[in-house]
């Protein structure tokens, strides 16, 4: 199944798109939507799609500000323009930005299948199945592992069922003796392991599960699928944990930076090499909160510590903590506290 990303701030269209592309359009299967340019672009890094459709109106980031972004990323999918506009600036400039084809709504269903299937067989040129050996185990190639990581990693549901149908077709085939097969499970799930190791940066798969033996009360298949449903709990607890990881990180340096007025979310997200928006999102995934919030939080808790010293100056504490203007200090802490600075150190004192 080939990914599809959808991006359009019109729910009515995503809604048209998702349906047709689902019902009709095989070996294509819609695994996002996102209502603007930003919200695509974090999209487009998390879930890699094959394909983008893409408006060029849209709030936030535009469609062709989107596409330069995929293009400064690098990023290969490709692009379908769908717009309400028929200028030939707008597609000269969509061209320009990577768009393989434009489309004007309201989109004809049977040409945008048609599209569909030309990139269809663009796709399969490029990643075909792979050819070999007709009786040799397709266990033992490199493809079905690195196929199988890519589904369970995007959570495709419908390409992990189409995995599971594959590997128990192998097992059952009569092409190889049984321990030939033995061994082209192993080879697999090494295979696999390796795949997800990388994509999780270490935090899933972290060693090979153990062979196969005589003493096991599975059969091979219900193994391999059993070892296969293992490696998807896996994923699904290290994507989540993959991003406290990330960010726990770099913490160390934004609690460095909290005295620094000039300190912005760009900054940590460049410690990580990551773009500001894809960094707002995984970090609000792990901290269950906005950057923001969390580092104006910090910086009134340190502030509260701060003003138990009488001796400290209301304005020298919100220096201390990053504000260099004393009113902004003092109405972000009454915000946080519900009490003035002044207010909070006179109800501490009275204790």
């Amino acid at each position: 199944m080939y990914k599809v990303l959808l991006a359009d701030d019109e729910h009515m269209v995503t809604t048209g798109l998702r349906t047709l592309i689902d019902a009709d359009a095989d070996g294509f299967t819609v695994i996002g939507e996102a209502e603007d340019g930003m919200q695509a672009l974090i999209l487009a890094e998390e879930l890699t799609p094959d394909l983008i459709i893409t408006d060029v109106r849209m709030p936030v980031m535009d469609g062709l500000t989107f596409m330069k972004e995929l293009q400064r990323k690098s990023h290969r999918a490709e692009i379908i323009v769908v717009s309400g506009y028929g200028e030939f600036e707008y597609a000269q400039q969509a061209i320009r930005c990577g768009a393989a084809d434009y489309l004007l709504k309201p989109v004809d269903s049977d040409y945008l299948l048609e599209v569909l299937g030309r990139f269809r067989d663009k796709f399969n040129e490029r990643s075909p199945l792979p050819e070999g050996d007709p009786d040799r185990l397709m266990l033992l190639d490199d493809w079905l592992a690195k196929q199988t990581a890519e589904e369970l990693w995007n959570w495709n549901e419908e390409g992990i069922a189409r995995m599971r149908r594959l590997l128990t077709g192998e097992l059952a085939s009569e092409k190889a003796g049984a321990e030939e097969k033995r061994r082209g499970a192993h080879a697999f799930l090494a295979g696999l392991y390796q795949e997800l190791r990388e994509k999780s940066g270490g935090a899933c798969c972290a060693s090979d599960p153990a062979e196969y033996g005589a003493e096991e009360t599975l059969t091979l298949p219900e193994w391999l699928l059993d070892r296969l449903d293992d490696a998807a709990r896996q994923v699904r607890l290290s994507r989540h944990w993959g991003y406290k990881q990330l960010v726990a990180s770099v913490m160390p340096y934004i609690e460095s930076r909290i005295s620094d007025p000039g300190f912005s979310m760009a900054e940590a997200a460049e410690r990580l090499n990551l773009s500001p928006a894809y960094f707002s999102y995984i970090f609000k995934k792990a901290e269950s909160m906005t950057f923001m919030q969390f580092l104006s939080g910090r910086r009134m808790e340190q502030a509260k510590l701060l003003l138990a010293d009488p001796a400290s100056k209301i304005y020298e504490v919100g220096h201390k903590v990053g504000y260099a203007d004393y009113i902004h200090f003092t109405k972000a802490f009454k915000k946080y506290v519900s009490m003035t600075p002044t207010e909070y150190r006179r109800q501490r004192a009275g204790r």
